[in-house]
């Protein structure tokens, strides 16, 4: 047992934001998901399978137990608001970004000290071409794929500087 859950029965709810639909529908911290859509969820990959995707505003049915008692819950998928995006990715990847400078997609704005982009040698005035292994070409894009990584551990950054072009493992800072 982890967290008193049967590996491959469900996923445990690790947190909440007050603001979201989850929380909404009464969906707490330590609550274990069985099932999304009516499929059944044995794991955080599955749970991630029957929910990427989904069109803000689409109906999620959700089963879940807490302390021991089962629930159910209709949530609407609702948008994450730009500004905890861009949180996510300077707490977590350590860096702001603009739009395109001079026919480049997203640049660098600034590295926060101490971060993973900082210690992989991200620098203000590098160009975001990919994450997660998909092109953007817009800081509108650039936070809908950190809106699809920030459950991950890490994620794959495409950075050009100058005529170069590199490919990085950035991990996640979730301490901050």
């Amino acid at each position: 047992f982890h967290f008193g859950v049967e590996p491959g029965t469900g996923v445990v709810v690790s947190s909440v934001d007050p603001e979201s639909p989850a929380a909404a529908a009464g969906i707490t911290r330590g609550a274990i998901i069985t099932r999304a859509s009516g499929e059944r969820v044995r794991s955080s990959a599955e749970f991630a399978s029957r929910t990427q995707g989904l069109a803000v505003d689409e109906k999620l049915a959700l089963e879940y137990t807490r302390d021991g008692k089962r629930y159910s819950a209709e949530l609407r998928v609702a948008a994450i608001p730009p500004e905890k995006i861009d949180a996510f990715a300077w707490t977590a990847i350590g860096i702001s970004v603009r739009d395109a400078e001079r026919g480049r997609p997203v640049t660098v704005d600034r590295v926060r000290d101490g971060s993973p982009a900082a210690r992989i040698g991200l620098a203000p005035g590098d160009s975001i071409l990919a994450l997660g292994g998909r092109e953007i070409a817009s800081r509108d894009e650039f936070r809908r794929r950190c809106a699809t990584v920030r459950n991950k551990n890490s994620v794959l950054l495409t950075v050009g500087r100058g005529r170069r072009l590199y490919r990085v493992t950035v991990p996640l800072d979730r301490r901050s």
